[in-house]
Formats: structure tokens, C-alpha cells, sequence
């Protein structure tokens, strides 16, 4: 998940940006990152991990982590965690700041985010025909309730549970799809192994999919008319 904080005030940003990622870290993330906006220029230090790496970046000193402390030691390790970003506040005086757990460096252009549009919208569409089967061939019940459990599959696959999976689950196309193709289109195609030969396994899935539902619905039935 991503998380922003954000500081406009007559204090120093930095103090009051860590003790806000600190607030998010239930959130989850994979790293953290604040920019504060100094005298002449913008302020920018980035982090693999928890927020304490961030500070440990900053400060030079290592943080006490205060898990598997008692309750005497956890206090201590947190007021020395506090000194610490005190200490720090003057690495740079601002009062503008922006922290972002897994900060962004790059920009997409329109093209791109168009393209994610394409991509979500192609890989949707052997969804509306199956959809367009099931309430068919069966009724809009079956179609909700099916509905549902891709809903939730969907949601699942966007973590770690859908790596190499995904693929054979075209209710998880457009979600995992349009995910990676951004994420290829902003740090490359080294951030996406194997991408390629997944997107080839969507491709030829689907057009099979789409050719069974389209013969199956020229000899539908309830096309005919019999007046």
C-alpha cells in the first residue's frame, strides 16, 4: 500500500513527516521517503524498509529496534528514537515537506497511461462475455454470485499469491495486467521478469475464450424468432 503525509507550518517538516509515516506503517510498504523543500532546492532521502532505516539514513546512527523489550527498554528506545529525529530536524530547515511511503521517481506520460487504459479495457472484455453467457445460459444469479468470488480473487492476486498464477485467471487480467504493465512502463522491464511470455498466455487464452462464447452464442437459441 502507499502512503502520503504532508506538512505546511512554521515548524521544521521533518519531525512531524517521520512521526507521520510512523502512523501509517500498519499500512505495509516496502520502503519509505520524505522531500522537504529547503532554501534554495527540494530535499530528498529515500529507504529500502522500515521508517527506522529512513532515520538511520539520515542520522547515522542505528535505531534500537524495541520489539522483544520490556517494557522499561521499549520506553527508552522510543524517547531515543525521538531524540534522534529531534537531533536531525535541522538537516535541513524547511517548513514545506512531503513524506511518501515507496516514493515515485518517475512520471508517465499520456501515452502511457492511455496504453494502461487499452490494456485494462482489452483484458476485461472475455469478462463481459462470460458474463453475458452466464446470464444467458443459466440466470443473473449465477452471473452475481461468480461475480463475487472473481471480485475477491481479483483482490487476492494483486499480492504475492497471484506471482505465475495470474495469468490462467482472466478475472484477475485487468487488475494484474494494467499493475505490471505500469510498473514496466516506470521503472522498465527488468521490474517485470517474464512478463512477456504471460501476457502472450492472456492473449491466447482469451481470444479462445472469445471464440467458444461467440460460436456457442450463434447457435443460441433465443436469437432465433419463430413468429
Amino acid at each position: 500500500m502507499c502512503g502520503i503525509v504532508g506538512y505546511l507550518g512554521k515548524g521544521d517538516a521533518y519531525p512531524a513527516l517521520i512521526k507521520g509515516l510512523k502512523r501509517l506503517e500498519y499500512r505495509g510498504y516496502d520502503s519509505a521517503g520524505i522531500a522537504v523543500l529547503g532554501n534554495d532546492d527540494i530535499i530528498v532521502r529515500k529507504a529500502k524498509g522500515a521508517i527506522k532505516y529512513l532515520v538511520e539514513k539520515i542520522t547515522g546512527e542505528v535505531v534500537k529496534d524495541s520489539k522483544n523489550l520490556s517494557k522499561e527498554e521499549c520506553e527508552k528506545a522510543e524517547a531515543e528514537y525521538e531524540r534522534q529525529i529531534e537531533k536531525t530536524a535541522d538537516f535541513v530547515k524547511g517548513n514545506i515537506g512531503i513524506g511518501q511511503e515507496v516514493l515515485q521517481e518517475k512520471m508517465m506520460s499520456v501515452r502511457q497511461y492511455l496504453m494502461a487504459g487499452v490494456v485494462l479495457w482489452c483484458a476485461g472484455i472475455p469478462l463481459y462475455l462470460e458474463h453475458l453467457f452466464l446470464n444467458l445460459k443459466f440466470s443473473k444469479v449465477i452471473s452475481m454470485g461468480i461475480s463475487i468470488v472473481q471480485f475477491l480473487l481479483s483482490a487476492l492476486f494483486l499480492t504475492g499469491l497471484g506471482d505465475g498464477r495470474w495469468q490462467w485467471f482472466p478475472c484477475t487480467w485487468s487488475n494484474r495486467g494494467t499493475t505490471l504493465y505500469l510498473l514496466g512502463a516506470m521503472e522498465g522491464p527488468q521490474a517485470v521478469p517474464g512478463v512477456a511470455e504471460q501476457a502472450r498466455v492472456c492473449l491466447l487464452l482469451g481470444l479462445l475464450i472469445c471464440a467458444i462464447i461467440i460460436l456457442w452464442f450463434r447457435n443460441y437459441e433465443g436469437r432465433e424468432c419463430h413468429d
